[in-house]
């Protein structure tokens, strides 16, 4: 199926930018900050930007109680 080769070819590119990282988590979120700085700056893409205001309440937010 066509979509099953797409996403073989996505999981192929991640894993390639994945091991260019040496597969380290803070590398790799690091590469993909200054990516989407990169495209952002060039205006060749629009991104949807997150509300703010609604983002910092889900962060303030006090976790479920835990069922005992």
């Amino acid at each position: 199926m066509i979509l099953e080769e797409e996403i073989e070819k996505i999981r192929a590119v991640r894993h390639r930018i994945s091991a260019e990282c040496g597969h380290d988590t803070k590398r790799l979120l690091e590469y993909y900050r200054r990516v989407s700085q990169e495209l952002r700056a060039s205006r060749r893409f629009r991104f949807a930007e997150p509300d703010r205001k609604e983002a910092g309440l889900a962060l303030q937010e006090e976790p479920p109680p835990t069922a005992s």
